[in-house]
């Protein structure tokens, strides 16, 4: 799966696990503990020299986010919005509280969005925990939205 530039770091090796978790709009605290846990980097020996390096190959971080994506085949390819007031600036992921206050919709109907499979999402759940942990890369959601758009019928000539 090809991810999408704003949380796939296409041109990138090695990766701080502060810079995952900018990308991804959560806590260090929470990719260090998805690694710890054997979700993004596999092998004792390959975990604990990530955690003391506090980095991980760009590889498996590519490799976690493709298996937690909420639909098989995703669309990112590039979409603007005519409203900027929808739009969202800068490479990121982004939260469903976080769409649902643009779009003033709960959280929990952006939740069911990206169950339905309407909206793409990576679950970055940790192992033991059962509560979803969604977060949507803006290209996802571009797309998303301009497949909502109403636009005007042409006229039949």
């Amino acid at each position: 799966m090809q991810l999408p530039p704003s949380i796939g770091f296409p041109d990138r090796l090695t990766l701080s696990y502060q810079e995952i978790a900018q990308r991804l709009a959560c806590t260090r605290q929470h990719i260090i503990n998805l690694v710890q846990a054997g979700s993004i980097v596999r092998g004792k020996a390959k975990i604990e020299a990530s955690i003391k390096a506090r980095r991980c190959q760009a590889n498996s971080y590519r490799r976690f986010l493709a298996d937690r994506c909420t639909v098989k085949t995703p669309d990112f390819s590039p979409r603007t919005i005519p409203w900027p007031s929808l739009d969202f600036a800068g490479p990121i992921a982004l939260t469903p509280a976080v769409i649902g206050q643009r779009l003033r919709l709960s959280p929990t109907h952006i939740i069911m969005l990206i169950e339905e499979g309407s909206l793409v999402a990576f679950d970055l759940k940790g192992a033991p925990s059962e509560r979803n942990y969604y977060r949507v890369p803006v290209e996802a959601y571009r797309c998303f939205i301009d497949a909502r758009i109403i636009r005007p019928k042409q006229a039949d000539s």
